[in-house]
């Protein structure tokens, strides 16, 4: 149970990092690479983790699906803002309801 919960913590911890950079990233470049990157890196992670051979495995994995979930919130809530611009109406609350 413990090495689950830190799995779950440095997951977590690596998801508030990436958001930092993600983040910063998104206003110099745009935010769609990000997003990009992020929605592979996450199903690479998630592969690493369903496959684990052991533990120091499995912590790599946790730690690149909050990594790459990180950058993905970030920049998608960019590309949200973003397309709420285009619009002229009020979309990113349909976009986080689905």
């Amino acid at each position: 149970a413990s090495g689950i919960g830190l799995v779950l913590l440095l997951a977590g911890g690596s998801a508030i990092v990436a958001m930092q950079v993600s983040g910063r990233v998104s206003d110099r470049l745009t935010p769609r690479l990000p997003s990009l990157v992020g929605g592979v890196g996450l199903a690479i992670g998630l592969l690493v983790v369903a496959f684990a051979p052991n533990y120091p495995t499995l912590v790599v994995g946790g730690v690149m699906i909050g990594a790459c979930n990180g950058v993905m919130d970030v920049a998608m809530n960019a590309l949200g803002v973003d397309a709420e611009r285009a619009s002229g109406t009020a979309v990113m609350s349909r976009f986080h309801a689905f």
